[in-house]
């Protein structure tokens, strides 16, 4: 499952990267685009995003 991975920590949530992940949420593979400047998405919020996803699918 493809899920988005999102900056919360600014206006609007802009598009990060996505993950594809497996049924139980472990991160199979980043997939990355061309990405001005540096980027950081603590762990947690990652985590949780992907729960979200997750627990949506479901």
């Amino acid at each position: 499952m493809r899920v988005t991975i999102r900056n919360r920590n600014i206006p609007k949530c802009p598009r990060i990267f996505d993950v594809i992940v497996d049924t139980e949420g472990n991160i199979i593979r980043y997939e990355l685009q061309n990405i001005r400047g540096s980027v950081f998405v603590d762990m947690d919020d990652v985590r949780v995003q992907i729960q979200e996803a997750l627990s949506k699918a479901s």
